[in-house]
């Protein structure tokens, strides 16, 4: 008999950081992630399931932005998300901040 159907769509598990990961980032004319690697200051976990990440610098895909804004009565937020992936299949998602400046990285899917 032929083997059972496989689903084509894997369920992914989002793996948050415990504080996000700042990042440079090489945005395209129209501000899509295109280039990535570590901020300066950042020090990556080691050995959580994802080996060395980050490399020194990687190409992306990315889809978005996911744009969320709020909480004007406090410290307000306004961030755009990006999920991007690597060459070799890492996908990561990504947020520049607009109150801070910068892009981080918020955690990765597996």
């Amino acid at each position: 008999p032929p083997p059972p159907a496989i689903a084509a769509d894997l369920p992914l598990c989002f793996r948050r950081l415990e504080e996000p990961l700042p990042l440079r980032v090489r945005e395209g004319p129209d501000g899509r992630p295109t280039d990535v690697a570590p901020g300066a200051s950042a020090t990556a976990p080691r050995n959580e399931g994802w080996g060395t990440f980050p490399p020194a610098l990687w190409k992306t895909r990315a889809a978005g932005p996911e744009r969320i804004s709020g909480g004007w009565w406090a410290a307000a937020t306004a961030r755009e998300y990006w999920t991007v992936e690597s060459g070799d299949g890492w996908v990561g998602l990504l947020y520049r901040d607009a109150r801070r400046g910068g892009w981080f990285l918020e955690g990765w899917y597996d």
